[in-house]
């Protein structure tokens, strides 16, 4: 640790510093996730947003939002490995906020589905089934800070790339000497990350600057038996126009649990009577049972989608061309032909004298 901050204090190259901090903080990551190979937490979120803070004049000349507005949610993750479920108790997205879909993501490692609320808890939810691509759900606001502290050797500033786009340096931090990690971004965007050395490396604070607005994330952590430093509440805020608050989330770990038995259920959604399913992998949409079984529907029409019948099934018999384009005109011909020589075989029809 000493070298560490040696080195930061002498001046060293910024690709010397990095390349420290980066072999130690990553083996610290890789450490943690494999000692959590299984993680349940649960906490619950306080989000405020204040009158005007989204924009201080709409179209219509009055700020947005028109009132301050207050949501209490709860949330619940779980991870096994590669698996996921995250739940979110949240109707902050409905009414304007910032923060997580009000549903349930979990994903299996083969297929993904997200169980959405959209028009509340009282309604019939949609439910979304893909291929299962990324660990992109570790990503949101609400929970970054945890997917830092038991995925950070996977997600997090520990696999930051363009280390050559970063500065290296020491700041204090509420009394504490920090590792600060300054990383430029796109059209002027900066990323500025405090890692304690004294934490194995965790992400105490996290700044992202842009052109429209600063987003700041603060993460406390407790020492738990058993399990080493854990999370124990954090708070994201936002501003714009200097120091004009847009929004901000204080979470609080309620419960946490490591390395117990996890049944795989748990990382899948079955329909439940009503809801919508849709499945983008097959691009079809379902509607579920009173016992949960699928009837496919038109989107477009809200209709049952069509299926083969019996009747639609002769489209598909061999011999159906054979008869329509062969047998039925050659039989017209011959009734064609039976009635011109009838014609021609009748004798004239003379007047009398």
């Amino acid at each position: 640790m000493r070298r560490l901050f040696l080195l930061l204090s002498c001046g060293l190259t910024t690709h010397a510093v990095a390349d420290d901090f980066r072999s130690a903080a990553i083996k610290a990551s890789a450490q943690r996730e494999r000692q959590f190979k299984t993680i349940s937490v649960t906490w619950k979120t306080t989000t405020f947003m204040p009158k005007g803070g989204r924009m201080d004049v709409d179209p219509a000349g009055l700020p947005l939002p028109r009132e301050d507005i207050t949501v209490e949610s709860t949330h619940r993750l779980v991870l096994d490995g590669d698996r996921l479920r995250a739940e979110h108790d949240d109707s902050g997205l409905r009414r304007g906020l910032r923060s997580e879909v009000d549903g349930i993501f979990a994903a299996d490692g083969e297929r993904t589905h997200q169980r959405v609320y959209q028009n509340g808890r009282d309604q019939p939810a949609i439910l979304m089934r893909d291929r299962d691509t990324s660990l992109a759900q570790l990503g949101g606001v609400t929970v970054r800070p945890l997917a830092m502290w038991c995925r950070g050797a996977r997600f997090g500033p520990y696999r930051e790339s363009g280390w050559d786009r970063v500065q290296v340096s020491q700041s204090d931090l509420e009394g504490e000497q920090q590792i600060r990690l300054r990383l430029n971004g796109p059209a002027g965007s900066t990323i500025t990350l405090f890692l304690d050395p004294r934490r194995d490396y965790l992400v105490r604070r996290v700044r992202e600057e842009s052109s429209a607005s600063v987003e700041v994330t603060d993460i406390a952590y407790r020492q738990q038996p058993e399990i080493g430093w854990v999370p124990e509440r954090w708070t994201w805020t936002q501003t714009r126009d200097g120091e004009r608050l847009v929004q901000w989330s204080r979470a609080e770990v309620t419960d946490i649990r490591c390395n117990e038995p996890v049944a795989p259920a748990t990382f899948r959604l079955d329909p439940l009577p009503g809801e919508q399913v849709t499945d983008t992998n097959l691009n079809k949409f379902y509607r579920a049972g009173p016992n949960g079984e699928l009837e496919e529907f038109d989107p477009l029409t809200g209709q049952p989608a069509l299926i083969e019948t019996e009747g639609r099934s002769i489209s598909t018999w061999p011999g159906r061309n054979l008869v329509r384009y062969v047998m039925l005109p050659a039989l017209l011909v011959v009734i064609l032909a039976l009635v011109i020589l009838r014609r021609r075989s009748r004798s004239p029809h003379t007047p009398s004298s």
